[in-house]
């Protein structure tokens, strides 16, 4: 829409980027989560996938210059991340595992994917992206 509106043509490193991150999200994100709803239930998966905040704070924490969260904060996501791994842990009414650990694993690195992909050092390159 915007070449319709006369703006430049993007150069060849933003399209390069872009991909990459498309990719992060797409195959890391939401294909992670896709595959591994075949292992675990769809309320815990979607638990799990809501511990992004967490992965939001700790990313922001580690990156150079970032900011330390303050304590009330990290209580609050230690505990919600306890509650994540009791459920994840938990087991059916006849003792057996709930959850396939590699089920949980995959998850969770797709969570830490489709918060990271947006932080790739390919973003500098993209100025305006609008």
């Amino acid at each position: 829409m915007l070449r319709w509106r006369g703006e430049a043509k993007p150069p060849t490193v933003a399209w390069k980027d872009a991909a990459i991150i498309g990719g992060l999200l797409l195959l890391g994100g939401n294909g992670g989560v896709s595959w591994a709803q075949q292992y675990v239930p769809t309320g815990v998966s979607a638990l799990i996938v809501a511990s992004v905040p967490l992965w939001i704070v700790v990313t922001d924490w580690l990156r150079p210059g970032g900011t330390r969260p303050r304590a009330t904060v990290m209580i609050g996501l230690a505990l919600g991340f306890f509650g994540v791994v009791l459920m994840v842990l938990g087991k059916d009414s006849k003792g057996h595992p709930v959850v396939i650990p590699l089920g949980a694993a995959v998850l969770v690195l797709s969570t830490i994917t489709w918060r990271s992909a947006p932080s790739t050092p390919a973003m500098p390159s993209c100025r305006d992206p609008l």
